[in-house]
């Protein structure tokens, strides 16, 4: 989302300026750790995502499904008093 990344940008520009663009020195030490937490954090995010995308679609498939057995019953049902 472009605007969500503009105010994510807008909030971290005065950090990049006071620091340089490198880490606070008490940050430092700790950033392979920092790292890791981030890269996991965006790896949960995206399977997250995908299986939420995955759900929904599931869903929608079946609520088509559903409709068209009702479809059907409800032929069936007029055929059946048709004849």
């Amino acid at each position: 989302d472009p605007e969500q990344s503009e105010k994510v940008a807008y909030k971290v520009a005065p950090l990049i300026v006071k620091y340089g663009g490198n880490p606070p020195p008490w940050m430092a030490k700790y950033m392979d750790e920092i790292m890791a937490v981030a890269a996991i954090g965006m790896l949960s995010l995206s399977s997250y995502m995908q299986v939420r995308q995955l759900k929904t679609e599931d869903l929608a498939a079946a609520r088509r499904e559903q409709a068209k057995r009702a479809a059907e019953a409800a032929n069936d049902d007029y055929n059946q008093e048709v004849a």
